[in-house]
């Protein structure tokens, strides 16, 4: 997939419309989440899992933070 940097936003702007910040937040979260999880599993590259965690804390730290 090759996308503009204003296709992107785009993408981003109609997902935010569709299910909202604190429900971005979590999907963000997962995603990270999960691409964690398939680095340490298939890379056993724990300290860039463990990056990859922190960014998915960071998102629902957000979450935490975005009013409903």
């Amino acid at each position: 997939m090759n996308m503009t940097h204003n296709n992107m936003l785009d993408a981003i702007e109609e997902i935010c419309d569709a299910v909202g910040p604190k429900q971005l937040a979590c999907l963000v979260a997962e995603v990270f989440s999960t691409k964690a999880d398939h680095i340490e599993a298939n890379w056993q590259d724990y300290p860039l899992a463990e990056t990859w965690n922190d960014y998915a804390g960071v998102m629902l730290n957000a979450y935490d933070k975005i009013d409903s």
